[in-house]
């Protein structure tokens, strides 16, 4: 959803060089047979072609410099490979992927957006890595933690290495919780407790001042859905083509009560509908604690940033810990003559420690553990935060069915924020007929498809 990806400041860094961000029924499988293992990692070609979006802004030609370092440094050390780094303005790049890949242009490493990975995947677009990891002289597992790998991963087959991933997140105003005399919260906290404080905080700090809450959790699916996933439901079918018995199942059901009682019954969490609102009041001092995504919370000022905590978002007391977000990844075209090389080039750029890969990370675009460990980035106590998180992440709606922002901007937001009109009891008919719409708009799709 592009109004949302503008927003998130890291996801426009990558969107000026990366992006800004219908399934079949099975996915495509290993695109390597056993018998043509070796042949396929032998390059062949003495170009490596990576695609990627081109920079529209300051910081996307910074990021774009720091390609060309690695573009250097790996042809210093493959003196008879030239890398070609095209750059692909984003309204054009998902035709031009399928137009190289229909008519056999020159595509090696690609770089993808999370809502497009699977889409790609199953048009056959992208090579599964497992093949690369088959030789033993690398264990993913030892670089990515967490569930970073499964957001990448279908049916066994990995199909990219993620670059960045951002998670929402909880911030806090550490004045509010000093003078209402709160501990500071930890990552393993519950729903319940976050109610609970957030009304001894708007207690302890309103006073007679109107209009300060202690809490702000905008009424959006981009936050609900971390609630419905902890509740052990999902938006999406796990192939994502139908809502009916997702988005109005029991756990989805249940999620959207929660939050919809407390912003309008219990006056915990004002009305909101956008993420900026959420950290605006909490910059503003107009509210205790915010939800929203990370990079939200990492533009502040100095002054700001002494005052303002982080934590990881709670889970329900009796469900799982569980958070979506935002992800790019880098993969291999299946029509690549070098994939050993594209192999290689990855590795550059997203796995090992490297002078390359420890500047990328100072742009978000790093989340391998190696390189993290190695710049002892866990120092800082915002970055921490958002690195554990990576253990909880899920795949979202956005990531099993690329149409999913869209349908967002078309309609979802708009019905899912009229809900707060309604009483609680109604939520279960409301969420059952706005199923049924997102169902017919993806049969839509996939009928002009």
């Amino acid at each position: 959803m592009k109004k949302i990806i503008s927003m998130i400041t890291v996801l426009i860094l990558l969107v000026s060089i990366i992006g800004c961000s219908s399934p079949a029924n099975k996915a495509v499988e290993t695109l390597v047979p056993e018998e043509t293992f070796t042949p396929i990692l032998k390059s062949v070609s003495q170009e490596l072609t990576f695609l990627n979006f081109a920079p529209s802004n300051e910081d996307g030609t910074k990021l774009r410099a720091i390609y060309d370092k690695a573009k250097k440094k790996f042809e210093e050390t493959h003196p008879d490979i030239t890398v070609i780094i095209k750059d692909i303005s984003f309204s054009q790049y998902a035709s031009t992927v399928e137009a190289l890949y229909k008519n056999g242009g020159p595509m090696d490493v690609i770089l993808i957006l999370g809502a497009e990975l699977q889409d790609y995947a199953k048009k056959g677009i992208l090579t599964d890595l497992n093949v690369f990891t088959k030789t033993g002289d690398i264990d993913l597992n030892e670089f990515f933690t967490g569930n970073l790998l499964s957001l990448s991963t279908s049916d066994g087959s990995i199909y990219g290495i993620t670059l960045n991933l951002e998670p929402s997140v909880i911030g806090y105003n550490k004045e509010w919780f000093d003078k209402a005399n709160i501990p500071y919260p930890k990552d393993d906290w519950t729903w319940e407790e976050f109610v609970e404080i957030a009304i001894k905080l708007q207690s302890a700090n309103s006073g007679e001042e109107l209009g300060k809450y202690g809490a702000s959790i905008p009424f959006i699916m981009d936050l609900i859905e971390p609630l419905v996933l902890s509740k052990g439901g999902s938006l999406l079918s796990p192939d994502g083509l139908t809502a009916t018995g997702y988005l109005d199942s029991k756990e989805s059901v249940e999620a959207f009560k929660w939050l919809h009682e407390i912003i309008k019954n219990r006056n915990v969490s004002p009305k909101m509908d956008n993420f900026n609102s959420a950290t605006t009041s909490l910059f503003s001092n107009q509210t205790g604690m915010a939800m929203s995504y990370y990079s939200f919370f990492t533009n502040m000022d100095s002054k700001l940033k002494t005052k303002i905590g982080m934590a990881g978002i709670p889970h329900f007391k009796d469900g799982i810990k569980a958070n979506i977000g935002y992800v790019s990844n880098i993969g291999i075209s299946t029509k690549s003559k070098n994939p050993k090389l594209a192999w290689e080039f990855i590795r550059l750029l997203a796995i090992d420690d490297s002078d390359i890969t420890e500047e990328l990370l100072t742009k978000s675009v790093v989340t391998s553990s190696k390189v993290i460990e190695a710049a002892n980035a866990i120092k800082d106590p915002y970055f921490s935060v958002m690195y554990n998180q990576y253990n909880y992440v899920k795949k979202s709606a956005n990531m099993l069915n690329k149409d999913w922002n869209a349908l967002l901007q078309n309609f979802i937001r708009t019905d899912v924020f009229s809900m707060l009109e309604s009483d609680n009891k109604d939520l279960q008919t409301e969420l059952t007929a706005l199923a049924k719409k997102v169902d017919l708009a993806i049969a839509s799709k996939a009928e002009q498809e």
